[in-house]
């Protein structure tokens, strides 16, 4: 969720709901900025975009259908958030590549000592936070904030204990 004392947050302070007011008013800047933009055509969209409209246009077709169907083979979109895109404005944003967290990473035990190819902990070697491996799965959790900060501060803490206490 986002920060509640955020004046620019797109969720209510108290619920935690999405504010759409304040969602537009992020959209608008956006828009404002060149980071992105808004049409009433999917062919002028495709246009401001620099993208071919058959292109643009076969792939919102292509959504749709999935979105009938209720399910996204393709992608892997969970339902609830299937939304056909069916009448406009229409709107597109800028997405650039950036990394958040690592998902995988090295191997460790309940003890979050590193662990070699057959499972047995390496001794004196231990790996806390988003160097350490198989707590994700594929997909990292953007809408828990401070997520990765508390795993390494928590799991730091507990390898401390396992070192304090040999």
């Amino acid at each position: 969720m986002a920060n509640p004392r955020d004046k620019n947050s797109s969720r209510k302070a108290t619920s935690g709901e999405w504010d759409g007011e304040a969602g537009q008013k992020g959209v608008d800047a956006a828009i404002e900025s060149g980071m992105g933009f808004k049409a009433d055509t999917l062919e002028d969209l495709a246009k401001q975009c620099d993208i071919p409209a058959s292109t643009l246009k076969a792939t919102i077709e292509r959504y749709n259908e999935l979105c009938a169907q209720g399910s996204d083979p393709d992608f892997g979109k969970d339902a609830v958030f299937l939304t056909p895109v069916v009448e406009g404005p229409f709107y597109a944003m800028k997405a650039l590549p950036a990394v958040l967290a690592t998902v995988d990473g090295l191997k460790v035990n309940t003890n979050l000592a590193v662990t070699d190819a057959e499972g047995n902990a390496i001794e004196g070697l231990y790996a806390v936070g988003n160097v350490s491996g198989d707590f994700y799965a594929v997909d990292y959790p953007i809408n828990i904030p401070g997520n990765s900060q508390g795993r390494c501060v928590t799991w730091g803490y507990l390898v401390g204990e396992t070192l304090a206490s040999k």
